[in-house]
């Protein structure tokens, strides 16, 4: 065990630069027995919190809530402290002949004996259950709503004097999903060069985390396959629903190395480091949500070694609940800001697509950056807009379209070749009458055999419905509880001629 004590100085930001009085950082303790009023002295014990899954939220119905902390900062747990103001300006030597040692601006700094060896921590979640997806936030008239996750989330922090792999550290702890959510403490730039098109600027939504796991990171800060976690940070994760409420997380120093980087906070590695991750064949797509005032959120989808096309918990992250704008890809019900794929890369590979919109406007869906084979101008990369029937080549253009506000899960689908579902081999059969009345309901007719079997799917070609035993020369399929779009409508007689058409519900 370590008994000297050390001063650990950490800056929350690349720059060095003031963080505001209406700032967040979240932080960790590197040291033992060090006073979270510490870090930052000049904010009142009203602007430290600390975070427990167990609790309701502000009597809103969700689960989890901050809380006002004090004392010593307990070993791997992270904090939230609103500023950072009158910090030490020097470190004095109590040796003879005393030294007074410069201490940077706006940093904070830690002091005690160096964290070491195996941590533990328990995790906790409230075991709150809900059934699906409750739809979108922002147009709620029973408050904020709760999903099956917002109990789940877990505020940890680097505990040592050094930085951490974040893949070593999920890849040891099979309680949690292995992604970790680090909050951007750096200031937004007023503009950046649009990465892929290169002619328009815009700026990512401060309001983001920066996500990372074994598929890579969201925003794509760069495209090495590790993120180092600094000394002083904290991060959520998100405990696994299935766990058991109250076991242990473990940081261990097989975690840290020497040559990893430590200098700010959310680093990301150098690429002659962890040779194992780097070797892992990757290809990756980013894209961005882009909102009428140039603010972008990311979803990563990416063909990984050791990923496959179910859920897994290394290779995909959750997407944070928001009623902000946001985009990500939907994997049955779940809503994953960073999706891995199987390889080999299969070119008839379909991914949908849901977006988060708060207002009535214009929106964009545009390429960030690619990675591995997308690199190569060969490879198509099309967005499929259900709404409008429309098949866009994003390798052009960001796509612009319209849209109302809330959640949608059904609209959009990214795929490589712009061949939609095709109706052309179906045999259509004369006698059957297929349409959306008003666009709210589905209405076959037969003139001449009854109906026997009606059948629905969306787009991906997954039935939604399927009624068997009619008998009837009429059928409607009302209240079918699905998002507007297009869907495909099979009807089968009697006689066993069918007909197939698409058709729009607006519900």
């Amino acid at each position: 065990a370590n008994t000297g004590s050390i001063y650990v100085q950490r800056a929350p930001n690349f720059t060095y630069s003031p963080v505001g009085n209406l700032e967040y950082v979240y932080w960790s303790s590197p040291v033992s027995n060090f006073n979270v009023a510490q870090v930052s002295p000049g904010s009142s014990a009203g602007l430290i919190w600390e975070w427990d899954a167990t609790v309701p939220g502000n009597g809103i119905g969700n689960h989890g809530d901050w809380y006002n902390a004090a004392g010593n900062m307990a070993l791997a747990k992270g904090y939230t402290i609103r500023k950072l103001a009158n910090t030490p300006a020097i470190i004095t030597n109590t040796l003879s002949p005393a030294i007074t040692i410069p201490v940077s601006a706006n940093t904070a700094l830690f002091s005690g004996v160096p964290n070491n060896g195996d941590i533990t921590i328990p995790i906790y979640h409230g075991g709150y259950n809900a059934a699906g997806d409750p739809g979108y936030q922002g147009n709620s008239s029973i408050g904020t709503l709760a999903y099956n996750n917002d109990d789940n989330w877990n505020l940890l922090g680097n505990p040592y004097p050094s930085s951490i792999s974040a893949n070593e550290f999920v890849y040891a702890n099979s309680n949690i999903n292995g992604t970790v959510y680090l909050w951007q403490h750096s200031s937004t730039p007023a503009a950046i060069t649009d990465p892929f098109y290169g002619d328009y600027v815009y700026n990512y939504d401060e309001a983001n985390y920066i996500e990372h796991n074994y598929s890579g990171s969201v925003p794509p800060t760069n495209l090495d396959p590790d993120l180092y976690i600094a000394s002083g940070q904290a991060f959520f994760v998100l405990m696994n629903h299935s766990a058991t409420s109250g076991t242990s997380v473990t940081f261990n120093n097989g975690m840290r190395n020497e040559t990893y980087s430590n200098t700010v906070f959310y680093r990301q590695n150098n690429s002659d480091q962890n040779t194992n991750f780097n070797a892992v064949e990757r290809h990756r797509i980013w894209l961005d949500l882009i909102t009428p005032n140039n603010k972008a959120n990311t979803t990563l989808i990416g063909y990984v070694e050791g990923a496959t096309n179910g859920l897994d918990r290394l290779y995909d992250g959750y997407e944070f609940e928001s009623a902000s704008a946001s985009i990500y890809s939907v994997l049955g019900d779940e809503k994953l800001s960073i999706q891995g794929r199987i390889l080999p890369f299969d070119d008839e590979d379909t991914v949908p697509l849901g977006v988060v919109i708060p207002n009535n406007d214009i929106y964009q869906i545009a390429i960030n950056t690619l990675d591995g084979l997308f690199e190569n101008t060969s490879q198509a990369i099309f967005l499929e807009d259900t709404y409008t029937n429309v098949i866009h080549d994003l390798r052009t253009s960001p796509y612009a379209f319209t849209s109302d506000s809330g959640t949608f899960n059904d609209r959009f689908i990214l795929r490589y070749t712009d061949n939609s579902l095709s109706l052309e081999d179906f045999e259509n059969a004369p006698e059957i009458t297929i349409t959306a009345p008003d666009n709210n309901y589905i209405k076959v007719t037969s003139s001449m055999s009854q109906i026997e079997n009606v059948m629905v799917y969306d787009l991906l070609g997954r039935v939604l419905i399927n009624k068997t035993d009619i008998m009837d020369f009429e059928y409607l399929v009302c209240n079918m509880n699905y998002s507007n779009g297009t869907y495909i409508v099979k009807a089968t007689l009697s006689n066993g001629q069918s007909k197939t058409q698409k058709v729009v519900l607006k519900q």
